[in-house]
């Protein structure tokens, strides 16, 4: 399903209502997976129900997203020696994902059970982790800066001559570019969470971004001839929103399609994490 909407969204050049809605449907059915994993439907999956919540909502809002961006018309003859475009489909759109990645942000800095101490019910938040922002600030840094310095508009780049987007790019891509730096910064620091899926939910995250870069390159600094410029959005956003999708799975890691092959290339550690998980939930149950 995913292939068809990507295959099928190369080389429109004229608004299809009917492969809008089929950009949306991939998210549509994340979101369902994500909310099946909730505590409202699923009385295994443990608490905070907001945790699943801002996981499973946050699909909503991206799939908004690219049903707006698909209604968002190209950009016509002459177009790009002007000023950047801000129709209310593209602003619209950027404020659905925007409102997704916080969403997701939310989820990723929310408290877990801390390890330290032996203390199993303490909950904390998860550390800053500097370390792992400094590449994340390089890149989002490098892609701004390519955005407002390399273009054709009046100012070196269209996204300069408009105020509206010279505001609002900067604060998504600092959004965006803080998921990967707050999901890896969760790795193997609480014990009701699997480390290896938050490296991986990390690595989608930073498909992601490469997504949106190629986009934005492609919108406000440097014309992509197709299908070359839509292959590479869709191809690494849609590697980069499965792989995002096992965050749902971080509290359950059995029930992720990629727990086998992470235990087949963990040489057994996976399925002892897994029994320390369950054992330390079970300790968790006899205290007061």
């Amino acid at each position: 399903m995913i292939a068809w909407a990507a295959l099928e969204s190369l080389g429109e050049s004229e608004f299809n209502p009917h492969h809008a809605l089929l950009k949306a449907v991939p998210c549509l059915a994340l979101f369902f997976n994500a909310l099946l994993r909730t505590p409202w439907f699923n009385e295994s999956c443990s608490e905070p129900y907001w945790f699943q919540a801002f996981l499973s909502f946050s699909y909503m809002f991206h799939g908004a997203g690219d049903y707006m961006l698909a209604n968002d018309e190209p950009y016509p003859d002459g177009a790009r020696k002007g000023q950047a475009e801000c129709s209310f489909c593209f602003a619209v759109g950027l404020a659905s994902f925007l409102v997704g990645h916080l969403l997701n942000l939310l989820a990723f800095s929310s408290p877990g059970l801390d390890k330290a101490g032996g203390r199993i019910q303490t909950r904390s938040l998860p550390p800053l982790r500097f370390d792992l922002a400094v590449p994340c600030v390089l890149y989002t840094g490098s892609i701004v800066a390519v955005l407002f310095l390399i273009g054709p508009g009046a100012n070196g780049t269209m996204l300069g001559d408009n105020l509206v987007m010279s505001i609002a790019v900067p604060i998504y891509a600092v959004t965006l570019g803080s998921c990967p730096w707050r999901a890896m910064a969760r790795r193997g620091v609480f014990l009701d969470e699997s480390g290896k899926l938050w490296a991986v939910v990390g690595v989608g995250y930073c498909f992601y971004a490469i997504s949106d870069s190629c986009l934005s390159v492609a919108r406000f600094s440097h014309n992509v001839a197709e299908p070359g410029r839509s292959i590479a959005v869709m191809t690494t956003y849609w590697t980069g929103q499965l792989l995002i999708s096992v965050a749902c799975d971080v509290k359950q890691p059995e029930a992720s399609v990629l727990w086998p092959w992470i235990q087949s290339n963990d040489g057994g550690n996976g399925e002892s994490n897994a029994k320390k998980r369950r054992s330390g939930s079970a300790r968790e149950a006899l205290l007061p």
